[in-house]
């Protein structure tokens, strides 16, 4: 009876670790429910989500965020375009130097919209961004290949 109620505890504890590690790491099951896959979300959907975050964040009016949602769709124009010309890995890593200008051009262009204040707080949140991203890579796991880092 003893090493059935020993054998029951173990079974429970390794139930709850696993179910505990499944949840902080997704379970495997990522966007979409697919396992093992991640569906990726469009340019016009990371920027829908970002900038319900900086309405948030920075206190936007509805002006501004009508505005910011027409740069998006100019934008998103603009780098589906682009995204659409590349079709080798060759050609995407070239272009990642142009994606950089619009992104670039977009940044001042949405800045123009803002107060002062806001451009205060919303340059702190591009920083914090930068840094996030230095430490951890991509959100979209366009994180180089094993072998062939350039470290």
């Amino acid at each position: 009876m003893k090493k059935l109620t020993l054998f029951f505890s173990a079974v429970i504890m390794l139930s709850l670790s696993v179910t505990t590690a499944m949840a902080q790491y997704g379970g495997g099951q990522q966007q979409g429910g697919q396992q093992g896959q991640r569906q990726r979300m469009s340019y016009a959907e990371r920027q829908e989500q970002r900038l319900t975050q900086l309405t948030k964040d920075l206190s936007l009016t509805e002006d501004q965020v009508t505005k910011a949602k027409e740069l998006n769709k100019k934008y998103d124009k603009k780098m589906t375009d682009m995204r659409n010309q590349a079709t080798t890995p060759e050609e995407r890593q070239a272009q990642r130097g142009k994606f950089r200008e619009l992104m670039t051009e977009y940044d001042k262009e949405f800045k123009a919209l803002l107060t002062d204040d806001q451009k205060t707080k919303y340059d702190k949140i591009q920083e914090e961004r930068r840094q996030r991203f230095n430490r951890q890579g991509p959100p979209n796991g366009d994180r180089p290949q094993r072998g062939n880092r350039t470290n």
